[in-house]
């Protein structure tokens, strides 16, 4: 066949399609025609390639989002202070906590002088004075990285277990001093 033939062909079949146009609109292909077509379409292979491309920019969107998480945590830990980054005592704060801190160690000092010479501290004793010089500590450590408007709170915190230990501290005092009196009384009466 010749180029001019094919092309008459082609003219004669647009003309057909052309004249017959409606009738081709109108028809609607049977169901087991579709059937036919659909079971010679490649679907699987297409399911899978689509199925790998979605695994991969899944993997590929956690690949970064764990990035950023990891990053966010080493940023994080650079910029927290450490934790052997000294205390902050009440002193450091201003003049007037500088007193109270002074009278407060003072009366800690004195009264732990004062058990001393009784010679009347247990190892539970002991161990409970030592939990309470943890938690100062602590909040001195607290005090150190508490944004200013916080700062306040820690102070009363610190203050009140100042308190709290004087507190302890004189009541261990006053018992040791009543059961010291009964014996001496005891003994007194022994003596007459």
């Amino acid at each position: 066949m010749s180029g001019q033939q094919t092309a008459m062909k082609m003219d004669n079949l647009e003309q057909f399609i052309r004249d017959n146009r409606e009738e081709f609109d109108t028809a609607v292909p049977s169901l087991k025609i579709w059937a036919e077509l659909d079971k010679q379409l490649p679907q699987p292979q297409e399911k899978t390639e689509a199925k790998r491309i979605s695994i991969r920019r899944f993997l590929s969107i956690a690949a970064a989002v764990t990035l950023l998480i990891g990053f966010g945590v080493g940023i994080g830990f650079s910029l927290s202070p450490s934790p052997d980054q000294s205390a902050v005592t009440l002193s450091d704060l201003s003049p007037e906590y500088a007193e109270v801190e002074q009278y407060y160690a003072t009366q800690v000092n004195s009264q732990l002088a004062r058990l001393a010479s009784y010679k009347a501290t247990t190892p539970e004793m002991q161990a409970d004075l030592a939990e309470l010089d943890q938690w100062m500590q602590d909040l001195q450590k607290e005090l150190s990285i508490v944004p200013k408007s916080k700062e306040e709170a820690v102070v009363n915190d610190i203050i009140d277990l100042y308190k709290t230990k004087v507190a302890i501290l004189g009541k261990l005092l006053e018992s040791i001093q009543s059961s010291n009196q009964k014996n001496s009384n005891q003994h007194e009466t022994v003596d007459i």
